[in-house]
């Protein structure tokens, strides 16, 4: 805990207002506290790059299309792949310089949160799926970089065939917009709740806090 390893100069409780649960403390979190129903809205109105894009890029479909790219090169890394960036519906979406210049608190609180969320669902060794993940957040992140919705930025050559995979992943996610991210959130968080529904084993904590959730099945 925080608190225990900090003592008196440990953070006051860190209170947030979700969704669905109402008022919980971050630096408290645990698995059990995980809702996905908070997990999906918050990502799919959570914009990539502090907003700083040319049309909606949600951490939910970030998160979509990472999960299906990671899952090429490895199948268990799927559900990881989906829940990489879970935190962010607690935290908001830190980018990189926050977090490398920010202290070791906030990473620490970050880590805290992300880990209560991977153990919600079900995600027991995510150190076995972290390559996949990793190389498939950095692809899809090169594709916002290059994306006309995203930031517009000039592609490297050498990059071309990671970002190729990241729009053929995209598509997949979202076949009716063909690369471009949901543009409506709630169709967005759908996709999210439908996705982890299905890559969650039966005993992962976040499923069974889904109150009258039964598993579902794809067309």
């Amino acid at each position: 805990m925080l608190r225990a390893e900090y003592g008196e100069k440990a953070p006051p409780a860190m209170r947030i207002c979700l969704f669905r649960s109402g008022w919980v403390d971050v630096l408290q979190l645990t698995a059990d506290d995980v809702d996905l129903a908070d997990v999906a809205h918050g990502l799919a109105l959570t914009n990539r790059w502090n907003g700083a894009t040319a049309e909606a890029v949600s951490v939910a479909w970030h998160s979509l299309v990472v999960s299906a790219l990671a899952s090429e090169t490895d199948p268990a890394a799927a559900l990881h792949g989906l829940m990489h960036d879970a935190a962010e519906a607690y935290t908001g979406d830190w980018t990189r310089p926050y977090k490398l210049h920010l202290g070791p608190m906030l990473t620490r609180v970050a880590e805290r949160i992300e880990h209560a969320c991977l153990q919600a669902a079900g995600v027991t060794n995510p150190a076995a799926t972290n390559g996949a993940v990793k190389e498939a957040d950095e692809a899809v992140l090169l594709l916002e970089h290059a994306g006309r919705w995203g930031m517009g930025q000039q592609m490297r050559s050498e990059d071309a065939d990671r970002v190729a995979r990241a729009r053929a992943a995209a598509r997949r996610v979202n076949p009716d917009g063909e690369d471009a991210p949901f543009t409506l959130a709630e169709k967005a968080e759908s996709a999210f709740i439908d996705e982890a529904l299905w890559l969650m084993p039966p005993e992962a904590p976040m499923r069974r806090r889904l109150e009258g959730s039964a598993p579902r099945t794809r067309a």
